[in-house]
């Protein structure tokens, strides 16, 4: 049996306090409580220091979203040695192909790298959310991930309406309607470049003027 949390959370970009993590992986301790951090370097805050208080918590990472390897379909994992026991036992012979890990042990090994992309997407981020805060109608969530969440109800468009409209000027959102406890009035948006940004606010604002 296990339990999964993604911290930061999608869509709203929000973190899970490392109490509340603690209170559930204290009181369930016959549970393995399962921790996503795959936007944990722009959140600036990791709960890797639970694995050495709790013997049922294991913590998944990628390497597809501030590393840029997306298309190597990597991953990682980080629990106490009983956890990566077992893991081992199920795991595929060949389960990372030979070039998935040297760009992923390369790219470990480039910190200049790392630093200047969480640098650069934590910078995207903070400038959509003051852009974006500054359009009448639209209300953004503070995020400590790559994306943030935006209730467009006050605009006059549902959020399929205003993908749509966006999607013709070749933008591309995520309409929200789908996710549990949302309504019709929700999308979410991703960093890019602060090229690509002040292109996305320049359409956005034309679209809804």
């Amino acid at each position: 049996m296990s339990r999964f949390r993604l911290t930061p959370n999608n869509p709203t970009g929000t973190l899970i306090e490392k109490e509340v993590l603690m209170d559930i992986a204290g009181k369930n301790p016959d549970v393995l409580i399962v921790i996503d951090e795959a936007y944990f370097e722009y959140s600036e805050v990791t709960n890797k220091d639970l694995i050495n208080e709790f013997d049922n918590i294991f913590i998944i990472r990628t390497m597809s979203k501030v590393l840029g390897l997306a298309g190597m379909r990597i991953g990682y994992g980080l629990a106490c040695d009983e956890i990566i026991e077992y893991m081992h036992r199920i795991k595929p012979v060949f389960s990372l192909t030979r070039l998935s890990f040297v760009a992923a042990l390369n790219t470990f090994r480039d910190s200049e790298y790392i630093e200047q992309s969480i640098r650069k997407g934590i910078e995207s981020r903070q400038f959509l959310y003051d852009e974006v805060s500054k359009i009448d109608g639209l209300h953004v969530f503070p995020s400590k991930s790559n994306f943030m969440l935006i209730n467009v109800k006050d605009t006059g468009f549902t959020a399929s309406e205003l993908a749509l409209e966006l999607m013709k000027k070749g933008i591309i959102v995520r309409d929200c309607t789908s996710f549990k406890g949302l309504d019709e009035y929700w999308i979410r948006i991703s960093i890019c470049t602060l090229e690509e940004d002040k292109k996305f606010i320049e359409i956005l604002k034309e679209v809804l003027s």
